[in-house]
C-alpha cells in the first residue's frame, strides 16, 4: 500500500488519464456541470499541499469518450474543466489522446484505448499465453512491430494526423492505458506499461524515467 506522505518523496509528474466521464460525449451534457465542480474540488485539495500544487506536474490525457470528436487522436478536455485547475496549480498541462512526453533525455507516449481483450478477439492465430507470456505481452510486441498504436485499423482516425499514433522512432516508453490489469513488458528496449483502472482498485503505476523502473502501487 502507498502512502504519498509517508515516501518521504514528492514525484516530478503526475499524470491522470480519462475517462473522465462515465458516458460518451453526447449523452453526458447533463453531467457537465457535475464534472465542472468535481474538477474544482480535485484543484482546492491539491493547493492546499504546497509541495505538490506548485512543484509538481500535472498532466490531463483524455479518454476516448470525453471528446465529442469521436476520432484519433482526441483533442484536450474542454476549456470549462481547465479554468480551476490552471488558476490553483503552477504546472497543468492538457494534452491529446495519444500524446508523448519528453522527461529528460526520455521519450514516452501515452494512449489510452481498450486494446487487449479486443485484440485478443482478432487474432488469426490465437497465442497460448502462459505464466511467462501473457496476452499483454503479445499487444506490446505488436504494437511495437508494426510502429503504430492502431494496428487493427479498426478505429476512426483523422488521417492527416496518423503520424501522431506512430511508435517510430521507438519511444523509451509507452503507456497503455488499459482497463486491463496492470502490467509491464520491455519490447526491443521500450518498455509497455499499463497502470490498471483506478477507479476498480485504486492502483496506479509509479514510474522512474531514469532507472525504467515500474512499481504498481494502492491508494489506501
Amino acid at each position: 500500500m502507498f502512502r504519498l506522505q509517508d515516501s518521504g518523496i514528492c514525484p516530478n509528474i503526475f499524470i491522470l488519464i480519462g475517462n473522465f466521464h462515465s458516458q460518451e460525449f453526447g449523452q453526458h451534457a447533463e453531467d457537465i456541470e457535475t464534472r465542472k465542480s468535481q474538477f474544482k474540488t480535485l484543484a482546492n485539495i491539491l493547493s492546499k499541499y504546497e509541495n505538490i500544487g506548485q512543484a509538481c506536474h500535472f498532466v490531463f490525457v483524455p479518454g476516448p469518450i470525453d471528446s465529442n470528436i469521436p476520432v484519433y487522436p482526441f483533442p484536450p478536455l474542454p476549456s470549462f474543466y481547465r479554468a480551476p485547475l490552471t488558476e490553483k496549480l503552477k504546472h497543468v498541462t492538457f494534452t491529446t489522446n495519444p500524446c508523448r512526453l519528453r522527461v529528460g533525455m526520455k521519450t514516452i507516449v501515452i494512449y489510452r484505448d481498450d486494446l487487449v481483450n479486443p485484440l485478443a478477439k482478432n487474432y488469426v492465430i490465437p497465442p497460448k499465453p502462459t505464466e511467462a507470456t501473457g496476452f499483454h505481452e503479445h499487444l506490446a510486441y505488436t504494437l511495437v512491430s508494426q510502429g503504430h498504436l492502431n494496428p487493427s485499423i479498426d478505429k476512426p482516425i483523422q488521417w492527416n494526423l496518423d503520424h501522431s499514433m506512430y511508435l517510430y522512432p521507438l519511444p523509451d516508453a509507452v503507456v497503455l492505458a488499459d482497463q486491463y490489469e496492470g502490467y509491464s513488458a520491455d519490447v526491443e528496449g521500450c518498455l509497455c506499461l499499463n497502470p490498471g483502472s483506478f477507479n476498480i482498485d485504486t492502483s496506479f503505476v509509479e514510474y522512474c524515467p531514469i532507472s525504467n523502473k515500474v512499481e504498481i502501487l494502492q491508494v489506501v
